[in-house]
């Protein structure tokens, strides 16, 4: 491949609720801006949320694998709150849910 040429994958991203994905997004620290219904993530990630897809530069799925952690728990943090439900951390990825 030459040098000047830019790789791209398309992978399924099975989140369509802007707020909780920019939640996630400054969560981790990204840079980010929002063109319409696409969310560009530092020139590496692109979020379409109409088709639901992501497409990811130069095979960089370390970053998409973080965001969808990060989008996970930004779920199930923003779920508990509203089901009054406590959230604690047993391990890496790994929450317990409470409810009192």
């Amino acid at each position: 491949m030459a040098c000047w040429t830019v790789d791209t994958v398309s992978v399924e991203f099975q989140a369509k609720y802007k707020d909780l994905i920019e939640a996630a997004i400054r969560s981790l620290g990204f840079q980010y801006y929002v063109d319409e219904d696409t969310i560009f993530i530092e020139d590496r990630i692109a979020i379409d949320l109409t088709t639901q897809t992501a497409k990811v530069a130069d095979n960089d799925f370390t970053a998409l694998n973080q965001l969808k952690q990060a989008y996970s728990r930004t779920v199930i943090e923003t779920v508990s709150k509203k089901k009054r439900w406590s959230i604690q951390a047993v391990g890496q990825n790994k929450l317990r849910a409470r409810r009192y």
